[in-house]
């Protein structure tokens, strides 16, 4: 539930609060939640500013190897990630600016693996065959790449422990992932490209993986550390199940309909952690299910554009009800769920805590 001021005004018109008191608590609320991520001009432009930041750098190193040298790249990717954390640092111990702050911090662990990839250029490591394309290292697997995810890792966690903040941890997941795929080459001999089929039955575990690690530390810690690994989970697991099922499964309706109900339960599982972007995943999974469906059943007809305006007033009908009794859905499956089991729901850890 999202608490703004004028729900505040309605509770001091109402009797329920005095103006005064309403005041304090908006002002405790204001301080409390100044550094937390939020939908708004300034959050997004921050995030989004980064993620141009990290995209320029990528692209530099990328275009200007031939004309720097891997050293260069690895002095210039080090400067860039000293001067990131020094700004990073001022804005978050000495201006209080948390969110640009962190952002700044999380850039500089973002130059880490460009660096390690410049070191590498100079000493000869890196593979002759890729040649001087860093993007190459990102879509393809090696197994004497793991250093560039070890480096980052180890760089996000030593940032971690100095400045809390959650997307820090979006580096450091994606690194491990493409370690999990790097590292498994370990044990296939000769494999220079890793089929795609293999990537993403690892990338279906990994995702488990990750969700399950999200749910460990999830409403365990002051900042949500959890979203953004619940979010790359899901990502990684997603996208690996749903490639399965169009590439492998299309041709068994049993196995789809199986698809179906595993995105079914990930938004059950929203309801249950109170965790939205979960919603997010299931309805495109049941979507493209359907989609599915129309396509066999209607094929080559021309009802299907107007199946497909059906479906999507369908989804936009449940937006209303899904927004309209959340509440009410959220507190039914909680009810089914026995009592052993609700107390391991991170929600439940936050109200035994308070006790």
């Amino acid at each position: 539930m999202k608490i703004l001021k004028d729900d505040l005004d309605w509770a001091v018109s109402e009797g329920i609060l005095s103006k005064e008191q309403a005041e304090k608590l908006w002002s405790a609320l204001e301080s409390k939640y100044a550094n937390r991520p939020k939908f708004d001009v300034a959050h997004i432009a921050y995030y989004f500013g980064g993620m141009v930041a990290i995209s320029a750098m990528f692209w530099f190193m990328n275009e200007t190897w031939k004309q720097y040298g891997g050293f260069g790249i690895f002095v210039i990717s080090v400067v860039y990630a000293v001067c990131f954390v020094l700004a990073g640092r001022t804005l978050w111990y000495k201006q209080g600016l948390k969110i640009p702050g962190g952002i700044l911090i999380t850039l500089a662990v973002f130059m880490i693996p460009v660096a390690i990839y410049g070191l590498e250029q100079f000493t000869g490591l890196w593979p002759k065959d890729i040649g001087d394309n860093y993007f190459g290292y990102l879509m393809k697997i090696r197994k004497n790449w793991v250093l560039i995810e070890l480096g980052t890792i180890v760089a996000g966690l030593v940032a971690l422990k100095y400045i809390r903040f959650p997307f820090l941890t979006a580096p450091i997941a994606i690194a491990l992932y493409k370690m999990s795929l790097d590292i498994i080459s370990l044990f296939i001999s000769g494999v220079e490209y890793m089929p795609t089929e293999i990537q993403m039955n690892i990338s279906i575990w990994f995702g488990l993986i990750i969700i399950l690690v999200a749910y460990l530390i999830d409403r365990r810690t002051n900042e949500d550390y959890s979203f953004w690994l619940y979010l790359f989970g899901m990502l990684a697991f997603w996208i690996g199940l749903s490639y399965i099922a169009f590439s492998q499964w299309d041709d068994s309706h049993l196995k789809m309909f199986i698809y179906c109900l595993i995105n079914i339960i990930v938004m059950i599982i929203s309801l249950v952690l109170q965790r939205p972007l979960f919603i997010v995943f299931g309805v495109i999974g049941i979507f493209s299910y359907i989609i599915y469906l129309a396509q066999r059943a209607f094929e080559n007809s021309l009802i299907f554009p107007f199946i497909l305006t059906i479906i999507g007033i369908a989804i936009i009908y449940f937006g209303i009800k899904y927004q309209q009794n959340r509440n009410v859905w959220e507190q039914a499956i909680l009810r089914l769920i026995p009592s052993k089991i609700k107390r391991l729901l991170p929600t439940e850890r936050i109200r035994l805590k308070n006790k």
